[in-house]
């Protein structure tokens, strides 16, 4: 179950779906404009209750646009709680020329705790 969600701007949680049965929840993360430009920042937080099992992802690439001025960033921390399973499963990352891109994903699992994921650049 999503227990609570928050958002600053465009960067939404759209909607879960049980591909795999009750048990797995697949959600889908979006940034509806689709691209992040010069001092662009975003920040994506999620946590894994002890025994839960989620799957994240993205609907399209992620796109990071050329900048003449201030990197744009992405930051994601991933927690793992006990006996949880969490996969991060974005869609690639397209980056054009003359981007200034900062972009971190840091994982932090508990005991037990399971993780899977990837970032294509």
């Amino acid at each position: 179950m999503l227990a609570t969600r928050a958002h600053h701007g465009p960067l939404r949680v759209q909607r879960s779906l049980y591909q795999e049965g009750e048990d797995v929840r697949h959600t889908i993360v979006i940034h509806p404009p689709g691209g992040i430009v010069a001092g662009g920042r975003l920040a994506i937080g999620i946590t894994a209750a002890p025994g839960a099992h989620a799957l994240l992802t993205t609907p399209g690439a992620t796109k990071w646009y050329r900048s003449i001025g201030a990197d744009a960033s992405q930051q994601v921390k991933l927690v793992v709680e006990g006996n949880a399973v969490l996969e991060w499963m974005p869609l690639e990352s397209i980056v054009f020329d003359g981007a200034r891109v900062d972009q971190q994903l840091r994982v932090d699992l508990a005991d037990g705790a399971r993780y899977v994921g990837w970032e294509i650049t």
